[in-house]
């Protein structure tokens, strides 16, 4: 056989025939032996450099078809079809040409030389970088596929070993391909998850700061409009707090003549007047406010009549709504009495007076003076803690003067009444002298309340040097309280008037002297130091103002007093001085 014919086939050609005809995809064709010999042509000559470099190289895929000449192989072993992965079978190093073509009969190879001949391959093949991209492998497989067209074919005895051989390369390249785009497709989405984590947390974060400043955007809003929903609240509250204190205090004023003029105004009323007419014509007056408080105030008491006089009247502002509207009735349902209390008359003495004129009874005074609450100055500072041992709440305020009253006035009324009596005659300039003598108001009216029961004159006392019992009285009670410790006294006034002012009221006939000594009582000043529990009168003016201003000239030197028959007093610096006094004072009552 010519080795120049370009038609012969070399071992390597043979070997990449029977593979193209083992594979699925490809119609095997059997290759006919021709017996006789191809025409003889000429064979490129190969270097055996070369030979080593097309054998050595790696064979992935076979290149395109080329056209052949009528005696070459079949097309079907010139259209060979792509290589999905790279062969694991390669050729074996041809060192003579010639001697592989000597006959025109293809010398098949063995197996064991198609073994060692794939062992080889795969020792030269270059071991895959699994950093290569696809992009970079493709080009790879490109490079292989332009290598020589024609490699020298090596004849395979067994077609199907062949095929079971490119079968299994295929498959492992597969393989790996198939676990290389998994591995990029498994980074690229790591990384789009990366990435979508990363904006998710960012958003997260956004969304996160937005909702704490709308949150706290919202607080703020929320507090603002509480706390100016609170100030309205407040502001109103207090308006209206404002406004109905002043109306109670307005209509109580109007109502119960609190602190109002007592001037003097006639005022006619026409015949068959009714309420209405009255209510008119002393609004017209300037009598009353509040016409129309004073018609409810009439009819919630059932006061009216619908029977009242005609022509002229008397009234004043400090007449209360029951004393106007009593001032208009009929004569037959209503009379009015003239009432002097006296003065240093005790509370009880007060009551037994108008209850035996027929005005008010014994448990409506009580209640009006323990329980009733008056709104005036003077009583803010008799709390019930300084009331609590007191025979009546309010004794020494009911203002010893002459008044009128209806019978059919209220206690309440007539106790009202003494006591504006007492606003009024109390000179409040006096307020200073009681800051200079340390004393309170309360402290002062039970001190006249003893004065005014001790001492009999308030002037012209033949045995006193300044004729005046007031002042000395006065003088005997403030030494005793501001020096607690002279002669023995121990701050103990010792006045027999505050004994003898118990036993009248719970009427014991216990004998005084005795009492004086043994009777417990927060009155007797014989047995307790300083004031008694309160007033044991209602003291006139005069002694109220002598209690404020005692005789420091004359009387200032006076611990002690005795009274004679007749009322005067005897004033002694020392207890011998007084036992003196008290020895002459028997002697007169002896003649």
């Amino acid at each position: 056989m010519n080795n120049n014919n370009p038609n012969s086939n070399s071992p390597l050609d043979e070997i990449k025939r029977i593979t193209k005809e083992s594979s699925p995809n490809q119609r095997r064709r059997t290759v006919s032996q021709n017996t006789t010999p191809p025409p003889k042509e000429s064979v490129p000559t190969v270097k055996p450099k070369e030979v080593q470099k097309i054998i050595t190289s790696p064979v992935q895929r076979p290149a395109p078809a080329v056209k052949s000449t009528p005696n070459a192989l079949p097309k079907s072993s010139a259209n060979q079809a792509s290589v999905a992965s790279k062969p694991t079978v390669k050729a074996v190093p041809v060192q003579n040409t010639k001697a592989v073509a000597k006959h025109d009969v293809i010398i098949p190879l063995s197996e064991k030389d198609i073994i060692k001949a794939q062992n080889t391959v795969h020792a030269q093949q270059p071991v895959p970088n699994k950093n290569i991209k696809v992009s970079d492998q493709t080009q790879v497989m490109k490079n292989v596929n332009n290598i020589n067209p024609h490699p020298t074919a090596v004849p395979v005895a067994n077609k199907k070993e062949a095929h079971n051989i490119k079968n299994g390369s295929a498959d492992s390249d597969n393989a790996q391909n198939t676990r290389i785009s998994d591995t990029v497709a498994q980074n690229n989405q790591n990384s789009e998850q990366k990435s979508n984590m990363k904006t998710k947390a960012k958003n997260t974060k956004k969304q996160g700061n937005s909702m704490a400043s709308q949150y706290e955007e919202s607080i703020g809003r929320g507090l603002l409009f509480n706390s100016v929903k609170a100030i309205v609240y407040l502001v109103s509250v207090f308006v209206i707090s404002g406004c109905l204190s002043l109306f109670v205090i307005f209509v109580g004023n109007d109502c119960f003549a609190l602190v109002k003029s007592d001037v003097e105004i006639e005022v006619t009323l026409p015949k068959n007047a009714d309420l209405d007419d009255i209510a008119e014509v002393l609004h017209d007056n300037e009598i009353i406010k509040y016409p129309s408080i004073f018609k409810m105030y009439v009819n919630l008491r059932k006061k009216d009549t619908n029977n009242y006089l005609s022509g002229k009247f008397t009234v004043s502002g400090s007449m209360s709504y029951d004393t106007l509207i009593a001032k208009f009735k009929p004569y037959s349902t209503r009379e009015e009495v003239t009432i002097t209390i006296v003065e240093g008359s005790t509370t009880q003495d007060i009551i037994d007076l108008f209850v035996n004129q027929g005005i008010g009874t014994q448990e409506g005074f009580e209640k009006a003076i323990n329980e009733y609450e008056y709104d005036f100055w003077f009583l803010e500072n008799l709390s019930e803690e300084k009331t609590a041992n007191r025979i009546y709440r309010l004794d020494g305020y009911l203002f010893p003067d002459t008044y009128n009253f209806f019978t059919d006035s209220k206690e309440e009324d007539i106790i009202y009444k003494l006591l504006s009596n007492f606003d009024m005659k109390f000179d409040k300039d006096n307020l200073a002298r009681l800051d200079e003598l340390g004393m309170s108001l309360d402290d002062i009216i039970i001190l006249a309340s003893m004065i005014q029961s001790e001492a009999k004159y308030v002037s012209n006392n033949p045995h006193a040097d300044n004729g005046s019992d007031y002042a000395l009285v006065s003088a005997v009670f403030h030494n005793r309280l501001n020096n607690p410790n002279y002669d023995g006294i121990g701050g103990k006034l010792q006045s027999d008037a505050t004994v003898k002012y118990v036993l009248d009221y719970y009427g014991d006939d216990m004998d005084l002297a005795t009492a004086l000594k043994s009777y417990e009582s927060p009155y007797n000043t014989y047995l307790n130091k300083g004031l008694p529990a309160g007033p044991i009168s209602n003291p006139s003016l005069n002694a109220i103002n002598f209690a404020m201003n005692p005789d420091m000239i004359y009387g200032k030197n006076f611990y002690y007093f005795i009274s004679n028959s007749q009322g005067y007093n005897y004033y002694a610096t020392t207890a011998n001085e007084h036992a003196r006094n008290v020895e002459k004072v028997k002697s007169e009552s002896a003649d």
